[in-house]
């Protein structure tokens, strides 16, 4: 899968400044963010075998809950 240019120049056009795309609350550190949680949300899927908020057999494995996390990290 690729992403348009389109999308990058839509996404591109509200930054004014390299801290907008580069800086601690920029374009480049929130697509990280949702690429990463993303891939683990597959991989959770994947793993349970039944996707999020659907009802598991009674012998699968369950999903314990979600709470919010920080992680420090560069």
């Amino acid at each position: 899968m690729t992403i348009s240019q389109e999308a990058i120049d839509q996404a591109l056009e509200k930054c004014k400044n390299q801290e907008d795309i580069f800086g601690e609350n920029g374009l480049v550190k929130d697509f990280i963010k949702r690429l990463l949680q993303t891939a683990l949300d597959a991989e959770m899927e994947q793993h349970l075998g039944y996707q999020k908020h659907e009802k598991p057999s009674p012998s699968s494995n369950s999903r314990n809950g979600y709470s919010q996390k920080q992680v420090k990290g560069d």
